[in-house]
């Protein structure tokens, strides 16, 4: 920075362009991470941003501008790419940070670029799953000329996507489905579902009709396409944390069954499941045909507890966890296989504390 300031011009803007994946291009599921699979990949984003400023704030003028190009994939994330989303994520904050404080910072969290990057390096299979997303590549000419643009705004925000979309003036589709764009991002009308404006003995009567679908061949392709694996190598035993199934990833998987079932299903119903084998079977139930205890005198399947009648409880009352997420302490290896494993630790009184494992930094004490 001495040098350029000396010999060549002014320094007003600092570019940070540099990222690393794996050479495979993913890293082990989260539940079997290690600190030698995340380094490689954060200090290029989060050594490098921190060194930069620094320089930058000891060398050049005080109106310095320093510019990350961050990725998407610290807003939307990817499977088996958690230290990649992190690295991107310490981008974002940390210009926000830095705007925070009064300097001139700027993170740009761009899609995938078409004609250079890692995205366009790839190959064939991440380029079918962004554009059946919905979204579409970013030529090199046209985001150097939305930078220029972003750059010679007057007032701006501290950190902003260039996600372009397949279809003019259309959310892409997995955008829509991300809970970061519930409320911003509108379906459009062509895809309503077809039984959203039909009344109860309607609904009923298209579930009675729908034709027969092989629900463990979708859920089967549509993991796969989510986890980047082939749809006959997907296990349906194995949990969904296990496999690198995020939760926002599973709230998406439910999304795509609706879609492809021509139904509504709850945003949480693959979020809720264990495995592939346990959602088939939920899936399966609710496409076996019912109907209205008024009409054929069943009961309804799903049972309407009444509010009223929970407030008039009285006495002890039955607690039951119905789902639990993320990492569970306890079991020999320092985390619990299952809740029950979890419940059985906690009924017993067993201390859950362990030694981090093996190359996992510890902080200093």
């Amino acid at each position: 920075m001495q040098k350029i300031q000396r010999e060549v011009a002014p320094c007003k803007h600092v570019f940070h362009l540099a990222g690393v994946l794996p050479d495979s291009g993913q890293v082990p599921a989260v539940r079997d991470l290690r600190w030698s699979d995340c380094a490689p990949v954060l200090r290029p984003k989060v050594e490098a941003s921190v060194y930069l400023a620094a320089a930058g704030d000891a060398e050049l003028p005080p109106d310095w501008n320093l510019v990350c190009f961050s990725s998407v994939f610290g807003l939307l994330g990817y499977p088996r790419l958690a230290p990649y989303a992190a690295a991107n994520s310490f981008q974002d904050g940390f210009a926000e940070r830095r705007a925070h404080l009064g300097h001139q910072a700027l993170a740009v969290a761009w899609g995938a670029w078409g004609e250079t990057g890692m995205a366009h390096r790839t190959g064939a299979g991440f380029h079918a799953f962004w554009r059946s997303e919905g979204m579409d590549f970013i030529p090199l000419k046209t985001g150097m000329d939305v930078l220029g643009c972003i750059l010679g705004m007057q007032s701006r925000p501290s950190c902003i996507s260039v996600l372009p979309s397949l279809a003019p003036g259309v959310w892409p589709v997995g955008l829509r489905r991300h809970p970061l764009a519930r409320g911003i991002a509108a379906e459009p009308e062509a895809e309503t579902h077809a039984l959203a404006d039909v009344g109860e003995v309607e609904a009923d009567d298209a579930q009675e009709d729908m034709p027969t679908v092989d629900v463990r061949a979708l859920v089967a392709q549509l993991l796969g396409t989510l986890l980047r694996q082939d749809e006959n190598e997907v296990p349906f035993d194995e949990p969904f944390a296990a496999i690198g199934l995020t939760s926002m990833m599973a709230v998406d998987l439910s999304a795509r069954l609706g879609q492809a079932l021509g139904t509504t299903l709850p945003a949480t119903l693959a979020f809720e499941m264990v495995d592939a084998d346990q959602l088939c079977e939920a899936l399966q139930d609710r496409l076996r045909p019912r109907r209205r205890g008024g009409r054929s005198g069943a009961a309804r399947a799903d049972p309407v507890v009444d509010a009223a009648v929970l407030h008039a409880a009285s006495g002890p009352t039955e607690a039951r966890a119905m789902g639990v997420a993320c990492m569970l302490p306890g079991g020999s290896r320092g985390s619990s296989a299952d809740a029950a494993e979890l419940w059985r630790a906690l009924l017993d009184g067993h201390d859950c504390v362990r030694q981090p494992p093996s190359g996992r930094p510890v902080a200093p004490t």
